[in-house]
């Protein structure tokens, strides 16, 4: 193969590639912790582990963050999409095969990546709520 040819196969495997799937294709890497720390972290119903944790956020999932200690009540989160600013690099590059493409494997948005900190509420015996929760998302610095 002559140097033609591979100029021309690159050009092409790029062209056919969308350009937030090649810069920024996730997964969403959040942290999350908790007071107090030991609670079972769950992503969309699976658990995925202990706090504190970084969690992984498959850009087709919910991002759905589920946070559960025993003796304490459990807290549910959904980690907000965001538009994905290297989609708007096919406008140079990727042209509509990227955009295709970019919409095709969720890379358009992202989940973003601000920490998750929560303050879990001990329940009493009867099952009744004896300190108030607190949800504190951070903004990126």
């Amino acid at each position: 193969m002559n140097r033609r040819s591979i100029a021309v196969a690159l050009l092409l495997a790029f062209a056919a590639t969308g350009c937030a799937t090649i810069v920024a294709s996730g997964p969403d890497m959040v942290p999350v912790s908790s007071t107090p720390s030991g609670a079972t972290v769950y992503v969309d119903n699976v658990p995925v582990g202990v706090t504190p944790t970084t969690v992984s956020l498959d850009r087709g999932g919910h991002g759905q963050i589920r946070i559960e200690l025993d003796g304490y009540e459990p807290i549910t989160v959904s980690q907000d999409k965001v538009f994905n600013g290297w989609f708007v690099g096919n406008l140079a590059f990727g042209g509509i095969i990227g955009i295709i493409v970019d919409v095709a494997t969720d890379n358009v948005t992202k989940h973003t990546d601000a920490p998750v900190m929560v303050q879990l509420r001990a329940v009493d015996d009867a099952g009744q709520q004896s300190e108030p929760v607190t949800l504190q998302m951070m903004p990126n610095s």
